[in-house]
This record gives C-alpha cells, structure tokens and sequence, in this order.
C-alpha cells in the first residue's frame, strides 16, 4: 500500500506528517516513511544514521542486481527514528536525490497475492509540483494526502490547485494544517476534508525526537492517529479484521536488521465507522479500472490495488496479464494516457505592451462564423492584476516569488506575502475568467518555484517581436538585414512608451533598456543612409526623439543635418523645442549644445 503525502504550498509539514501518520497507523502493516522530497532529506541525520543509507542504496543495489527486491533486501536499507518508525532515508544533496528518485528499480518479487498485512509505504514527496520527479509515486500512489495551511494560502488559489492535482491523481485527500482552521475556508475549497492537523510544536518535537507521545485531543499525535485511522479504513479490504496483527515478512527481516529496538507506536484504537466519509470519498474520487478481458464483470470497487513499493516507476509498469502467478486485479489507467481525440484549441489573450496596455480576447468562433473580431477587457482587470501581467509578459522564462513580491510591493515588500501573492494571482484568474465566460483555460504556471505565463493561452505580440529584432540585430553581418531589422525596431519602439498606463517602479528600468535600444539602433542606422538619403535620416531623427524626447545627443543630430541642407531657420525651432522639453525636468540647453548653434549660424553666414 502506497500513501503519498504532499504540501500545497511551502511550511506545511510534509516530513513531520509523514512520520505522524507512521507512528499512529492502526492497520496490521507495517508503517514506512519514505523520504523521497526532491529538495533532499534529513530523517537520517535525525535518526542518527548515514544519508547514503535509505534510497540511494537501495538504487545503487538495485543497478547491480538483477534478483527484484524483496523484504530482506528493502530491511537492509532502513533505518529506524527514535520513535521506532522505519524509513528509507534520502540524501541531503538536491542533485543527489534527484538522480536517485530517477534511477530504474527491479520490481519486487510477486509469489502470491496481495497479502493485507505487508507494509504499508508514506512518502513525503515535499511540496507538490506537475515536474517534480516523484511524479511517479504521486500518480501511482493509493492515496494522495494533501496539506493545507489556512493561514499561508488563498482559498481561490488552494480550490484550483486542489482541481489540478486530482489530474495527477483522483484519489486524493485533503487534510487542513491548524487547530482553529476557518470553517469558511475549509467549505470554499469544495472537497472533502479527510482530517485536521494542530500547529502543535511540541507534538512535532516528541515525535521526531522519540519522546513519550501523548494521544490527548488537540495534539498532533492524536490528530495524526485519527486521520491515519480514517485512511486505514478507506483503504484496507473490507474483509480485512483490523485487530489481526500477522506478523509479515519485513516486520520479521527487520528485526534481523535491527535487533533490540522496536516500534514505539501506540496500541491499536477502536476503529470508529466511516461509512458515510467513505461513500462521499468514492463519489468525489472515483477511480477509473481497467478489467482483465479475462475476468468477469463486477460492480464492486476494489480499491485495494497492489503496487510497487519502488519510487522511481509509475503504477503501469509492473504486473500485468503476463504474471505467471495471480490474476492481474484491476488497475487504475495509466495517469498519462493519450486522449482518444484531440482537445480543443484553448482560446489566446494577446498582451499588446508598448504605448497604453492592451489585453485582447480572441474568442472561439461559433456556428458559421469564420473568425470572431478580438475583444478588450483590459478595462475588466485591476491595476495589480494589469501590472501582473506586463510583469510576467516582460519575463517570459518566469519570475520566483522574491521577485514578484519585490516588484509588486518594493523592497519592503508585505506583512504576508504569500497571502499577499495567492490574493493578487487570485484575483487576476478570477477576472479573466469573468471576462472571457470561462472560456480561457490554465492562464499561469507556477511549477519549479516560479510564475510565469502558459503561452498556451497568452500571446505577447509585440514585445516578443521586439526581443527577436534586438537578438537578429546583434547577430546579423547582413548589412541590408541590419537596415531592415533596425528600422522595424525602431518603428516599434516609437509606437509609445512601454505599458504608458502603468506607474510601477520596475518599469523604468525595462524602459530605459528599450529607449537606449532604439537609440543605438537610430545612430546605427543613421551613418548608413545619411550620405544618400538626408530626407530619411531627418525622419529617423524625429522618430528617435519620439522614442527619448529629452535626448540632447539626437536634437544635435538634428541641428547639424539641417545646417547641412541650408535649413538654418529651422535649427532655432529646433533649439527652442529642446529647451521646452528640457524645462519639463528642470533643466536648460548644455553650453555644448549653445556653442553648436553659434557656430552653424557662423558658418551659414
């Protein structure tokens, strides 16, 4: 039996849980923790053991063995907590780890049915992510438990996600992290709640630390023992008498490996009924079976579904119609089955950034009509959910939350900014949702530690044009392909100032790099027309001053290709120009640029 426990967010108490659902499981199995968090481990420093020894042994003696492996084997890699609780410990290097939860497993040895009294396996998988590379377990697990914090998570935000992982794996179950949850935010998620966990620190020390556990309601071994026992009676058979203790084949090798010590976890409580929990749970997570061709149809669900205990494949793999010794049972399909028709095209918000922001809607047509004309809803959006947005257009490749919350909030950021974050993203899902009927699918995505935009349903369109023009312009030896590409930047450029309806701070720094970008292209391409084309080159000087309307350098430019061409009235024009824009910041003509118009006069004279 496979349970994976995972966090919703950060600061949830995966591994604390993880050891607490251990200690307190009722069933006859036997309870292991399996360390398998992408960001590393540390259960072995706690139980006083070596990091090599756990996953990364057993990988390394599953590469060099071709014999599957079995109780005796999967004994040898553990190692015990001071609670008495046996667990696969994993390194405490993220590389490390990563390249172990990836290494390929002999599948154990299968000699006989599922025997109800085997092992049961908890994994921490850490924090939950569609990439993390303990997707096998998530998806291939009997239960998913997963944790909530109230207090570090918006309800909006926490309902999508929940809605995302039933994807991964429909048999999940939600657990709430705090005593004093809020009845309302526990109803807005819209699932069933399994159990409540206390923020109990002192619960959690006696249970990492081995110390006497005290079972008491309130405490996090006491709640950790109920929500345990409302899982064993999901998932054990309904056959299955819960005061049978059989002693199994791991319970037996591991005492061989560890003599002398022995699990501290609590005598076995009264199972209390759970029929109208477990009903609700069957409807909200149903579970797809595929049957053998061979056996006869059922009604009944058998949810009680043997897997391997190996963490680095998925449920599919293993067993099968070719087991020479059982009938395959029914098995959940395979978490990454093609679809049997393609899906629909998922409507595009098209982000126009340069001049006043612009979000547009290009809905699906409908019946006969050959194309639906785009439709704004910028309006529809608030001024942070705007910012978001130009934000995360300007950084395709995505922005972790450090920076989020500094370019939302500055420097001095917020009092809760996870609250803060999960309210804004939020909100800005909400609105597009409202203001498109629905129709836009998965608008961000926030897997490995960062934010950014599905590109499946936003397009930037100019912004991503102007990158690709600066990087060609910088590569390019083509000197026609020069021309051609920097007037086509600077013409962008020109077309207004970068997202002009917003005031944010982090804004002038993306500015200042596209001006001085224009800039250079102008310059550039001045000195190539300027000898045969003066006419042209007067129209990209006046472009440019369109782009930077206080740069002295190119009104210079200006004055010197009008005396050039006898225009010596208009060089005064141009002067008094510059000297109006300058007295916007508070400043007047350089004597540089005074003494050039003396000298032109002079020279025209």
């Amino acid at each position: 039996m496979l349970i994976a426990v995972t966090g919703l967010g950060a600061r949830t108490g995966v591994t604390t849980t993880a050891v607490a659902l251990a200690a307190g499981w009722p069933g006859p199995e036997t309870p292991i923790v399996l360390e398998a968090d992408p960001s590393g481990g540390w259960l072995a420093g706690l139980a006083g053991g070596h990091p090599s020894l756990g996953l990364a042994s057993l990988a390394t003696a599953a590469t060099h063995t071709s014999t599957p492996s079995g109780a005796e084997q999967l004994a040898a890699h553990t190692q015990l907590l001071p609670i008495g609780v046996p667990v696969l410990a994993a390194p405490s290097g993220t590389d490390h780890i990563r390249t172990v939860l990836t290494s390929p497993m002999a599948p154990p040895a299968r000699t006989r049915r599922h025997q109800p009294h085997e092992v049961v396996v908890i994994a921490d998988t850490g924090k939950a992510d569609p990439v993390s590379a303990v997707m096998p377990i998530l998806s291939g697990a009997d239960v998913l438990v997963v944790l909530v914090r109230a207090d570090l998570a918006d309800a909006g935000l926490a309902r999508q996600r929940l809605h995302e992982i039933a994807e991964w794996c429909p048999r999940r179950a939600v657990v709430l992290i705090g005593a004093h949850t809020d009845e309302e935010f526990a109803a807005s998620l819209a699932v069933p709640i399994l159990g409540r966990l206390p923020l109990d620190s002192r619960g959690a020390a006696a249970i990492l630390g081995g110390t006497r556990l005290s079972h008491r309601r309130g405490t996090l071994p006491g709640a950790a023992r109920a929500v345990a026992t409302a899982l064993c009676t999901h998932l054990r058979p309904d056959d299955t008498k819960a005061a049978e203790r059989a002693p199994c084949t791991y319970t037996t090798a591991l005492r061989r490996t560890h003599p002398g010590r022995t699990s501290a976890a609590a005598p076995t409580p009264a199972i209390y009924s759970l029929a109208s929990s477990r009903a609700r749970f069957l409807r909200e997570h149903p579970p797809v079976l595929q049957h053998d061709p061979n056996s006869p149809e059922s009604d009944a669900i058998e949810l009680e579904v043997t897997r391997p205990s190996a963490v680095a494949e998925p449920a599919s793999r293993w067993g099968g119609a070719s087991d020479p010794v059982a009938p395959t049972p029914p098995r959940l399909s395979a978490p990454f089955a093609p679809l049997a028709a393609e899906p629909a095209p998922v409507p595009h918000l098209t982000l126009r950034l340069f001049g006043p922001l612009r979000v547009m809607w290009e809905p699906k047509p409908t019946g006969e009509q050959a194309s639906t004309p785009p439709i704004e809803i910028t309006a529809q959006l608030q001024r942070r959910s705007q910012e978001v947005l130009a934000l995360l257009a300007i950084h395709p490749e995505g922005v972790n939350r450090t920076q989020l919350i500094e370019a939302l909030w500055g420097r001095r950021g917020t009092v809760r900014p996870a609250n803060a974050i999960c309210t804004t993203l939020a909100r800005l899902r909400t609105a597009v949702a409202e203001a498109t009927d629905g129709a836009v699918g998965q608008l961000l995505i926030t897997g490995s530690g960062r934010y950014r935009l599905n590109p499946a349903a936003v397009s930037i369109e100019d912004y991503t044009e102007y990158t690709e023009l600066v990087a060609q312009r910088r590569r390019t030896t083509d000197p026609d392909e020069h021309c051609a590409t920097s007037t086509r930047l600077i013409e962008l450029a020109a077309t207004g100032l970068l997202a002009a309806d917003l005031d944010a701070d982090w804004l002038d720094a993306v500015r200042t790099c596209v001006r001085n970008e224009a800039i250079t292209a102008v310059g550039a391409l001045a000195e190539q027309i300027v000898a045969h084309d003066p006419r042209a080159t007067a129209h990209l000087l006046e472009m440019a001053l369109a782009i930077d309307p206080h740069n002295e350098d190119v009104f210079r430019d200006l004055m010197k290709l009008q005396a050039r061409h006898g225009q010596i009235h208009a060089i005064d024009s141009t002067l008094e120009i510059l000297t109006r824009r300058l007295k916007e910041l508070d400043e007047e003509p350089s004597s540089e640029t005074l003494a050039l118009v003396s000298a032109l006069h002079q020279r025209a004279s």
